[in-house]
């Protein structure tokens, strides 16, 4: 994977990296994802629109 040694505080990306085991790797590595949810989710992500 092209970000395994990514060091940052954000990850900004579009829906198509919408993904809960992509998220949940971010956060594990303290990087706060951002990035819209796809609009088929039962459970929206939330995700900090301003940045």
């Amino acid at each position: 994977m092209l970000i395994r040694d990514l060091s940052a505080g954000h990850l900004l990306a579009d829906r198509a990296s919408d993904a809960d085991w992509f998220r949940n790797d971010l956060l594990e590595r303290d990087i706060i994802p951002v990035i819209p949810p796809k609009s088929n989710r039962k459970f929206p992500a939330t995700f900090d629109k301003e940045t």
